[in-house]
């Protein structure tokens, strides 16, 4: 299945940012997301577990550079 940007049931978007979001059965989620600009979505997750996305990621990178700083503090990129 894939996920076609801004036809799915979930889209978010503001300036340099789009992401197309669908729930599929077992759990799965599949989402595109677009990046213009450099993005720090950290503050996205305050309040939350540890104040960090709890969800597991997979995913490539087609153009640029991603990001991820984990709980201990490391980060890869």
């Amino acid at each position: 299945m894939a996920v076609a940007p801004g036809t799915s049931s979930m889209n978010f978007k503001f300036p340099g940012f789009m992401e197309s979001h669908e729930d599929f059965i077992g759990g799965w989620n599949v989402s595109i997301m677009t990046c213009s600009t450099d993005l720090d979505q950290a503050p996205l997750f305050k309040g939350g577990p540890d104040d960090m996305c709890p969800a597991t990621h997979l995913g490539y990178v087609l153009k640029g550079k991603f990001g991820v700083r984990r709980a201990d503090g490391t980060e890869e990129t």
